[in-house]
């Protein structure tokens, strides 16, 4: 069959997730790596505000994007020819699920910049991605697109699962529903990440070890958990529009009247991380899930994860199915991608096919 690469830079915007997949009947991961996005690229994409801005972005980002896939094939040893694509996500500027009327239109829209066929030129190899228009197009929210894979990843017919996702925001699928249910939960790490960053200088709670020392405020905790987002019933899918730095500047200025610790403002954030979770599978969970199952960045916080076990208590993590957590939604764009090329719907419920195709340049073979 061969292999697929696939890469996700998520919501946080703090680098590039790259996974190959062996492609076959059940997709086997292969390895997975991390590629931090430099500062100055991340400041950049941050501060985006021009149309000239976006525009260096989208090439900036493409070829951000190339460089960590030579990277990437260069560390695997295997032949380049048996590599039939790669697939990558991007990264998403814009999300726009609630339409507005442009004239006599009713529009919705989304932004991923990281310019595919940069990296097919880069490369030279046949780069498939831009998955969330068509998704848009055909009736859904463009986001999670992370059901396709979920299912084919963790499916048991035997166990009803349900997998939750960390990432910079937090989705949920019930892979066992009919149709299958799936949609965003709110924050993940994106609150958590602009908290820490404010007071400790770091990207991130490290193993949950700063909300592990603080003390949630509950008061703060109901406030913010009114957020109509959260009020709204599935389908539904967010962003930073929703939870970006006003929703984090709502967070510390309330922290900060009540003289809270930064500790307690981390602890705080996760918290509101860790009930949305639970409070979206206690509300819309089709069934009772026998295992749930976490994936993504924040299944590395020890302190989201011990809070969900202890609420959930049926909480396992991605790698007991050989799926690394921080690699399964990378290694799922891989499955989407192939698919793709395949001309095999992968979504499957609108019987759609995601994404584009970039090929590299042509290259005349003297007979």
């Amino acid at each position: 069959m061969g292999f697929a690469i696939g890469m996700m830079s998520g919501t946080s915007v703090d680098g590039i997730d790259v996974s190959l997949i062996e492609v076959k009947r059940r997709p086997k991961f292969v390895r997975g790596v991390f590629y931090p996005y430099p500062s100055e690229v991340k400041d950049f994409i941050l501060k985006i505000t021009t149309l000239e801005d976006l525009t260096y972005a989208n090439f900036a980002l493409g070829e951000m994007f190339a460089i960590s896939a030579k990277k990437f094939i260069d560390s695997l040893g295997i032949e380049k020819n048996k590599i039939l694509l790669i697939s990558s996500h991007g990264q998403t500027i814009r999300h726009l699920p609630k339409s507005i009327k442009v004239g006599s239109l009713k529009v919705r829209g989304t932004l991923q910049i990281g310019d595919i066929s940069v990296i097919a030129v880069r490369t030279g190899i046949i780069t498939v991605g831009d998955f969330r228009p068509a998704h848009i197009a055909g009736g859904g929210e463009g986001a999670p697109l992370s059901p396709f894979f979920h299912r084919e990843f963790f499916y048991s017919k035997n166990e009803k699962r349900a997998v939750v996702n960390i990432g910079g925001i937090a989705n949920i699928t019930f892979i066992n529903s009919q149709p299958m249910l799936a949609f965003d939960t709110g924050p993940g790490n994106m609150v958590i990440d602009g908290v820490v960053k404010k007071f400790f200088g770091k990207e991130m709670d490290k193993d949950g070890k700063i909300a592990s020392r603080g003390r949630a405020n509950e008061l703060i905790i109901k406030e913010l958990l009114s957020h109509p987002f959260f009020k709204k019933k599935p389908p539904k899918s967010t962003g930073r529009e929703d939870f970006g730095m006003p929703f984090i500047q709502r967070l510390i200025s309330q922290s900060q009247e009540r003289n809270l610790s930064p500790e307690d403002i981390v602890s705080t954030a996760s918290e509101i991380t860790v009930r949305s979770i639970i409070d979206a599978i206690k509300r819309y969970s089709p069934y009772k899930p026998e295992r749930i199952i976490i994936c993504g960045g924040g299944a590395k916080n020890l302190y989201l994860l011990n809070r969900l076990r202890e609420e959930l208590k049926v909480v396992t993590v991605s790698d007991e199915f050989g799926f690394p957590v921080k690699s399964v939604e990378s290694a799922g764009f891989a499955l989407m991608g192939y698919y793709l090329l395949k001309k095999i719907p992968n979504d499957p419920e609108r019987r759609l096919l995601l994404g584009k195709v970039a090929f590299p340049p042509f290259r005349r073979v003297n007979s």
